[in-house]
This record gives structure tokens, C-alpha cells and sequence, in this order.
């Protein structure tokens, strides 16, 4: 064991060195933690670092928690180290899971686990991205952030134009955010993550590696589409205020009936309407797509 926190009730064993099992791959470097609750249970947790000289890398981890110290240990090591890191388009992505139950039962009558993807995180072209899929059922959260010093200048629908999971991107004060819709459940969640981030790390990859007039050319389509999705809760309030008045000046004898479907549909599809949507719905004039003039995606902070 490399340290024991006997105060805090936790072990830190020697770390391990895994070699690459295929070209370019660093040399992960394990670090294993086993912390013990005041009622008995444990939680282990793997931790692993590249190798590459560079103290911005960032670790991948595992956890699992349960009664059983030496079942963790052996349900963490059956997960293989190389489904940790996945190479996109030349750029390594981190992958971060969870082993949670699963409700199966294996051979032996113990149950299986299933590893729930729960964070990621890549550096593409200077520009680090985060995704936080924590919490179940809901979207994923993207953040995109520049460098130290810099600022990140990107359209809104830079991740929008890969289809209708993907939202229009938000700036906020040192970073740009936006959510991928998913499967809400597991196992289909975390390989629905995963097919996800891969698209999205491959188009970041090829996006930002050309100059920004370049993305207005390959994504023209794309553009115009992403922006009739940002109109849709806009046009869609609008409708059911036009059909509301309509329907209230529509010659029709029973004038009781009339009036109730005038004053209280639209209400209750509006509702409707607003608890079919899994985020906060933004009701805006979508742009015209236009080529970027900008002559590079990171800028000088004073800028």
C-alpha cells in the first residue's frame, strides 16, 4: 500500500503501470483507492492517468461500492483499462464509469453489474471539452473551453449541425454550453453516450483542425435545418395562439362548446407542449445561417 489515511479511513495502494496495447496509446498509470464507510460498506475507486508529460492530462476513473472489498476489486479489474480511452480522429477521448447493479444474476447467483458511463472529457485543438452525464434520464451537458488567456468564438450551432439530439450551443462567461439528448435508461444509455461523444469528438476534431469560413461551406444544409429547430417552441406558442383566435371567430351553433375550447385548450397544450421538452425551452427568432468571418476559432481574451 502506498498510504493509509487511517483518519479518514481510506487506502491508497502502490500505483501499476498498464503499457499501450496499440499505437500512439500513452502508458496509463493506476492508481487504486478503497475507502471504508462507518457502516461497514466500501467504495473502490480506480484512477487512471496518462502518461504523457503534460500536467494537463486528465484521469479516467471507475468506482464501485458494495459489502464485499474483494468482489469490487474483482468486478473493477474484469473492466478492461483500454475502454477508458478511445481515440477519435487523432484526439483521445477520457471515459469515467460507474458499476451500478443491473438486476442479473450471473452463474455463481451474484449480480452483475453494468458500468454506467457518467463523465468524459478530450482536448481538441486546444479547446478542452467536458461531458457530465451524472444525472440519469437527463441530457447530456457539453462544455467547450478555451485556453488560459483565450477566448473560444464558435456559432451557436457548431455541435446542432450533427442532428436533431444535439443543441444550440450558449456562451456564458468562460465557456460555451449545450446537451445531447440520449437513452434515458441503462445499458442503452451509456452505449448511446458513447456512439454520441464519438460523433461529436470526430466533428469537433475535423471542425476546428479547418478555418471557421470553412464550416459554413461543408454544413450549409445542416445550418439552415438546426435553425428552424431553434424555432420550433417559438412557432409552435405562436400556432396555438393563431388556432385559439380562429377557432374563437369560427361559426359554430353550440357557442358554450366554442368558448371552452377557446379558453382552455390552448392552455392545456401548451403545457403539454412544455413538459414534452427533457430541458429549458429557449423561445427565439432563429438567424439566417451566414459564413463566419472570423479568421481563427480562439481569440485573445482582451480581444
Amino acid at each position: 500500500m502506498g498510504a493509509t489515511r487511517r483518519g479518514e479511513r481510506e487506502l491508497r495502494f502502490k500505483p501499476i503501470d498498464h503499457p499501450p496495447t496499440i499505437d500512439g496509446a500513452p502508458t496509463l498509470r493506476e492508481y487504486l483507492v478503497l475507502q471504508v464507510s462507518n457502516r461497514g460498506g466500501y467504495h473502490l475507486l480506480r484512477q487512471l492517468t496518462p502518461l504523457t508529460g503534460e500536467d494537463t492530462a486528465v484521469p479516467a476513473t471507475l468506482a464501485a461500492a458494495g459489502p464485499d472489498a474483494a468482489v469490487l476489486l474483482e468486478e473493477i479489474e474484469r473492466f478492461p483499462v483500454a475502454d477508458h480511452f478511445r481515440n477519435y480522429a487523432g484526439v483521445w477521448l477520457q471515459r469515467s464509469y460507474r458499476l451500478e447493479p443491473g438486476g442479473r444474476l450471473d452463474d455463481s447467483k451474484r449480480e452483475i453489474r453494468d458500468a454506467r458511463l457518467v463523465e468524459a472529457s478530450a482536448e481538441v485543438a486546444g479547446v478542452r471539452i467536458d461531458f457530465d452525464a451524472e444525472v440519469r434520464g437527463l441530457p447530456i451537458e457539453v462544455r467547450l473551453r478555451a485556453p488560459s488567456g483565450q477566448r473560444l468564438v464558435i456559432p451557436r450551432d457548431l455541435l446542432a449541425v450533427l442532428g436533431w439530439h444535439w443543441q444550440s450551443a450558449r456562451e456564458y462567461t468562460n465557456h460555451w454550453r449545450s446537451s445531447i439528448r440520449v437513452a434515458k435508461r441503462e445499458p442503452h444509455r451509456s452505449r448511446d453516450i458513447e456512439d454520441k461523444l464519438a460523433r461529436t469528438v470526430h466533428h469537433l476534431a475535423t471542425t476546428l483542425s479547418h478555418p471557421p469560413a470553412h464550416f459554413h461551406a461543408s454544413h450549409t444544409k445542416a445550418r439552415w435545418r438546426a435553425a428552424c429547430q431553434r424555432g420550433i417552441p417559438l412557432f409552435a406558442v405562436l400556432g396555438l395562439v393563431i388556432g385559439a383566435l380562429a377557432l374563437a371567430r369560427a361559426p359554430i351553433q353550440n357557442e358554450t362548446l366554442l368558448t371552452a375550447l377557446a379558453f382552455h385548450a390552448p392552455p392545456l397544450m401548451l403545457l403539454a407542449f412544455f413538459l414534452s421538452f427533457d430541458h429549458l425551452t429557449d423561445f427565439e427568432i432563429p438567424r439566417v445561417p451566414r459564413a463566419l468571418k472570423q479568421d481563427a476559432w480562439l481569440v485573445s481574451a482582451r480581444s
